[in-house]
């Protein structure tokens, strides 16, 4: 269970990353989200001021990563503000309710531990919330929140990248409401 309570964590990390230089900071922002959804960390990373040094992740954490970056979108690209070394970009991003996929998943544990005859393992509970991420993922009903973001960029070597502080917009935009939530 500790594992899958550091997929928030990991998540936000994954979006510490960034891909390389496309001619505009809208095609940056595009690139860099589209080798996201592709689940493409390398390539996300070449996007980025400052790429995240560990991008493998393996087993039911990649899963649910996966499936969380599978299922959000992006929409509206717009240039707000460019100068010769920096520009803002805003996109509006669409994805999982991850606040409310968590809330439900630490119900379903509890009314699992409550209800059962025999005592549930760490691994008993970690599967159980890997189901429920799973199938809740593949759900097409899925609860999504959208959030609008500005991110900011910096022109390095002729080639615009995300700022670390753009990436922790693009975070919030991707966890949403999961994002303002103290653990």
């Amino acid at each position: 269970m500790k594992k899958l309570l550091l997929i928030p964590l990991f998540l936000f990390l994954i979006l510490l990353a960034g891909c390389g230089g496309g001619p505009s900071p809208e095609d940056t922002v595009s690139g860099y989200l589209k080798a996201l959804q592709a689940f493409d960390l390398e390539t996300a990373n070449t996007y980025l001021v400052t790429p995240i040094e560990d991008t493998d992740i393996e087993g039911s954490e990649a899963t649910i990563v996966q499936g969380v970056l599978e299922n959000t979108d992006y929409q509206d690209v717009t240039l707000i503000a460019e100068e010769e070394s920096s520009a803002t970009v805003q996109v509006t991003i669409t994805g999982p309710d991850m606040a409310v996929l968590l809330e439900e998943a630490t119900k379903l544990v509890f009314e699992k531990a409550l209800s059962s005859e025999s005592e549930m393992n760490e691994n008993d509970m970690e599967a159980l919330l890997i189901d429920y991420f799973t199938q809740s993922l593949d759900d097409p009903e899925l609860i999504t929140t959208t959030e609008t973001v500005s991110i900011p960029l910096k022109k390095l070597d002729d080639t615009w990248k995300i700022t670390d502080e753009g990436t922790t917009a693009i975070s919030y935009g991707i966890l949403g409401s999961l994002a303002n939530t103290e653990f």
